[in-house]
């Protein structure tokens, strides 16, 4: 693996950029391969429903993180100067902790309610957990985004790899205890968690002296200056999340949980690690691309965008075959019979990997004070899954159908975000 990716990056030189995504992929292979190890395993421990109620569950957390920090971690990246960051982790970090304590209230008032389905979306006491999980998510994303501003993402790789051994660990004793999709959602919470201590530990010193020399003028200045670029941040995350979780809402109300839980864990066996490893690469060359819009250096910006994703595309073929050998393995490695259709949606799911593989892992509009772009992009991506998927019911079409449609939807999604890119490059 570590040859392909050299081969295919061209890492080797002192670029900071790409030795950051060398140091950090090495780690995610090693944290992508144990869920992948371990799914012949869970796979017979739970059932598709299972997997189903924890798609949910995240479903609706990836959708609060979009902007339970105000997306402050995205505008961290592109601080002058390292007090600057600091200043951005503590307003985002205020923004958490306010938001967290919002949706502890709601929770606490739907299970106020009469109505048990209605209120707990069919999670039922897991939906406590759900402030638990956001506090973590949102606290590691700050985290992660002081490190990209320092350009150095060890740690975070090694936070990568300690977050999926507990994921792995956790699932497989809570399987073992019959704990069901309970299980599941306590792993994938106690998870996050571990890879925040990982991140506490070796940010601690340098964060906290950066903290420490915050006045109250800084922190005042720091909100003012960048909380218009926030707020559009944190739309167009918003917006961002939910074409990624529509996908699972709409499937889940127009299909069986059996179905979804097909396709949630399809997602977790190839969405997941390959997420992992274009995260790698997203957070190395956002980095980078920070560094030359700070320099305006914006057209050699251009040519290194263009350089990656056509080697991402090189980089997809693998993707490719697997996608299109899924009916012959998937079967056969989860062993139930209730597994037996996963294999078609793993196929049909294809599109969906190529447009998250080629052209997300590059997004860096922000820093191209463009984020008002990516929303139009977003937002397009997310009328179109939602169309394919309500068509998908209307022709009454099976599952298998419906996933490729918005599969093809969120492709043609990223695809104008890309072209976006080309335009930025150019009116910069």
């Amino acid at each position: 693996m570590t040859v392909y990716l050299k081969t295919l990056f061209g890492v080797g030189d002192e670029s900071k950029f790409r030795r950051n995504f060398l140091r950090v992929a090495w780690a995610n292979v090693i944290a992508l391969a144990l869920p992948t190890l371990a799914a012949p395993l869970l796979s017979r421990l739970f059932l598709p429903s299972d997997f189903g109620a924890l798609a949910v569950f995240t479903s609706i957390l990836s959708t609060l993180l979009a902007f339970c920090s105000w997306r402050f971690d995205w505008v961290m990246p592109n601080a002058r100067t390292r007090v600057m960051a600091a200043t951005l982790f503590v307003t985002g970090a205020g923004v958490l902790v306010s938001v967290c304590l919002i949706v502890m209230m709601v929770v606490l008032v739907l299970f106020a309610l009469p109505v048990p389905e209605a209120r707990t979306a069919g999670l039922g006491l897991l939906l406590i957990l759900l402030p638990v999980a956001l506090f973590a998510g949102g606290l590691r994303d700050l985290l992660g985004a002081w490190f990209v501003h320092q350009g150095d993402l060890t740690a975070k790789s090694r936070a990568t790899i300690f977050e999926s051994l507990t994921n792995v660990l956790a699932s497989v004793s809570a399987g073992v205890a019959a704990m069901g999709s309970g299980g599941l959602i306590i792993s994938n919470t106690l998870a996050t968690w571990a890879g925040i201590s990982s991140l506490v530990h070796h940010s601690r010193k340098l964060l906290w002296a950066s903290i420490q020399r915050i006045s109250r003028k800084r922190l005042v200045a720091g909100i003012v200056r960048n909380s218009r670029t926030a707020s559009w941040s944190s739309l167009s995350a918003v917006v961002s999340a939910l074409s990624q979780v529509a996908p699972i809402f709409l499937l889940t109300y127009f299909y069986s949980q059996k179905e979804v839980g097909w396709y949630a864990l399809m997602y977790r066996l190839l969405g997941a690690p390959m997420g992992v490893l274009t995260s790698a690469l997203g957070q190395s060359f956002w980095a980078k691309a920070a560094e030359y819009a700070r320099a305006d250096r914006i057209e050699e910006l251009g040519r290194l965008y263009r350089k990656i994703t056509l080697r991402l595309m090189y980089a997809c073929l693998p993707v490719v075959a697997i996608c299109l050998s899924g009916p012959l393995f998937v079967g056969p490695i989860l062993g139930r019979t209730e597994w037996d259709g996963a294999g078609y949606v793993l196929m049909a799911m294809l599109p969906l990997f190529v447009g998250g593989t080629v052209f997300s892992p590059t997004s860096h509009l922000i820093v191209l004070d463009r984020q008002h772009w990516k929303l139009v992009a977003d937002t397009a991506r997310l009328v179109l899954v939602a169309v394919s998927i309500g068509l998908a019911r209307y022709w009454g079409i099976g599952f298998v159908a419906a996933v490729w449609l918005a599969s093809c939807a969120s492709l043609i999604g990223h695809v104008l975000l890309y072209l976006m890119h080309l335009r930025a490059h150019k009116s910069a």
